[in-house]
Parts: structure tokens; C-alpha cells; sequence
């Protein structure tokens, strides 16, 4: 319409196109199809949701009953994905949404992406332990008590045990505040896509790894399918990029441990610890320490460096 009432102004097809920045071509065509009429062909092809209209229209109905925020479009394309086949592309799912809502309300959010290496993000869920093959500069965690001994989120005070485990290996602890789970939504996010999208309804797997193959299987394509913002690239390579960037892991992993106190150094070299003594050299005295209960051992660390080592549960008493 606009290059109509152009054109009956006096201005020619090149002007319009340069200042609208099209082709020339289209400005044509376009003002060919005004002035013939012609219907557009594209209301009349059928969507390619049509043969899931059922199952969008059960979602959409959720959305309006369910309490709290609304899931997004993108986990609904990712059901239809996983558990129904679904070949299409988001666009045409989001398409037939909107023809069939009202625009939601607006809801202003800060989006922030970390470069690779920089910040890891830690949820519970119950499956096997992920090693990522290296160190992190941060790791944001939720405000459970092994990691948290009071408030939440930047006011935080961390487990003193945590604390000094995460000195030991060179990371910072970064809990996020309560109730806010989108303060680490990438692995809140993926929590949800293994618990309630990656497994189909009416699915059954005869032993654990036969389910532990297929949920593999679906989080590769899955990951090899999106892309990562930051980098362009999918998710998978954006995940190699990442290790490469991570620090790199000490020789030795700290020893698990149930219990750490903190003790001074006495001016005898000796600190009290479950109703022992344990002697230190003589440049340790007066400095504060750290007493970790280990499986077999007594570890004693000053400014995250282990400085001693002892057996645990013996007989004697020094």
C-alpha cells in the first residue's frame, strides 16, 4: 500500500525501492498484485500444525489454567519434537499460537550470557554425575545447605567446608537468590527438558541403560539441533569451545570428607580434633587451620594448602 500512494504521487519504482531498501522486482510485483486483486495464495495452504491441533490446543489450555508463569513456545516446539515427530520449523509453531492468543503480558527480563569457561550452573536432578573435564572460573549454585550455612544469593554466608573446597581447587561459589530459579534458567531449563520432555509418554525401557542410552541419544540431537547465541554455533560445538577454555583440573582431587573444623594452632604445634592431638610444624603456631575428617585420614589445610596429614581413628592419642 505504501508503494501505491507513492506511485500516484509521481514516484518512480527505483525511488520506492531504494527508499523501502527491496529489489525492484518486488516493488513491481507487488503493485502488479494490487492492481489485478489477487488473493494471497499463502492464506489458503494449510499449516504445517494442522496435524497436531489436538495437542497445541491441550497446551494452550494449560497455559491459561496453570498457576505462575506460562511456559514458553519453545518448550511446547520441543515437545512436539520429542515426543510426536514433529519435522517442522519453531516459526510455524509460534505462528499458529499467535493466530490463536492473545499477546501475552509483557514481562521485561535482563538475558546474560558468559563467555566460555566462565561460569558453570549446578542443579539436582537424579541421574549420573557430569564430569565436564575441568574447572570453571565461577559455579552458581542453589542455596542448599552443604553449599549455604545462612541468608541467600549475594548476602550469602558459605559452608565453611564448601568454601574451603572451592579455594582448594580455584573456583568462586555464586548462589543464587531464593526462589529465582531463571538466576541459573540454562540448567534449570535442561533439568526440565530430561524430566518431562526427553522421555515420551507410554514409553517403557527394560533396564536402566537402555533408558540412559536413549536419553543420551535425545540430548546429543537435541543439543546438535539448537543454537547458542554467543557463539552462532549448536549447542554441541558451543560445549567443546567451552571445555577448551576451562581450567585445568589439579593432579589430585581433594579427598571426600563429613566433617571440617576450624582450630588455632596451638603454642605446643599441636590442634584438637575428635579427641586427639595432632602436631604441626613450629611456623604454624597461633595461625588458624582447617581439620577435615577424612575416610581413612586427617587433613589439615592453611589458605587452602594442605599442610599435614594423619591417620584417622586410631588408638593414640597424638
Amino acid at each position: 500500500m505504501c508503494a501505491q500512494v507513492l506511485q500516484e504521487r509521481g514516484r518512480s519504482v527505483r525511488d520506492i525501492a531504494t527508499e523501502q531498501g527491496v529489489d525492484e522486482s518486488t516493488v513491481r510485483y507487488r503493485l502488479q498484485r494490487l492492481r489485478a486483486q489477487a488473493a494471497d495464495g499463502r492464506q489458503d495452504k494449510p499449516e504445517a500444525c494442522n496435524h497436531y491441533a489436538a495437542i497445541i490446543e491441550s497446551w494452550m489450555e494449560r497455559q491459561t489454567t496453570a498457576p505462575g508463569r506460562p511456559e514458553s513456545v519453545r518448550t511446547l516446539y520441543d515437545l512436539l519434537v520429542c515426543h510426536h515427530g514433529f519435522t517442522g520449523g519453531y516459526k510455524s509453531v509460534l505462528r499458529y499460537v499467535r493466530r490463536r492468543k492473545p499477546p501475552p503480558l509483557v514481562r521485561p527480563v535482563r538475558r546474560v550470557e558468559t563467555r566460555p569457561g566462565l561460569q558453570a550452573q549446578v542443579d539436582w536432578v537424579q541421574s549420573r554425575p557430569l564430569i565436564i573435564g575441568g574447572m570453571p572460573s565461577s559455579v552458581r549454585i542453589d542455596n542448599l545447605k552443604i553449599g549455604v550455612a545462612q541468608s541467600a544469593g549475594p548476602w550469602a554466608v558459605l559452608h565453611p567446608g564448601y568454601a574451603s573446597y572451592a579455594k582448594q581447587l580455584g573456583f568462586i561459589i555464586d548462589p543464587c537468590r531464593v526462589r529465582t530459579p531463571q538466576d541459573k534458567g540454562k540448567v534449570e531449563r535442561r533439568g526440565h527438558d530430561v524430566k518431562h520432555v526427553m522421555v515420551r509418554g507410554g514409553e517403557r525401557f527394560a533396564t536402566i541403560a537402555g533408558l540412559q542410552s536413549a536419553m543420551d541419544q535425545r540430548i546429543l540431537d537435541q543439543s546438535n539441533r539448537l543454537l547458542c547465541p554467543v557463539t552462532g554455533t549448536t549447542i554441541h560445538a558451543a560445549w567443546r569451545q567451552d571445555r577448551a577454555a576451562l581450567a585445568a583440573l589439579s593432579m589430585t582431587l581433594p579427598e571426600p570428607f563429613d566433617v571440617q573444623v576450624s582450630r588455632r594452632v596451638g603454642r605446643d604445634c599441636l590442634v584438637a580434633f575428635e579427641g586427639r592431638q595432632y602436631s604441626l610444624p613450629y611456623h604454624h603456631v597461633g595461625a588458624s587451620v582447617d581439620v577435615r575428617g577424612c575416610v581413612r585420614t586427617v587433613e589439615i589445610y592453611r589458605r587452602g594448602d594442605c599442610i599435614a596429614r594423619f591417620p584417622r581413628y586410631t588408638d593414640c592419642g597424638f
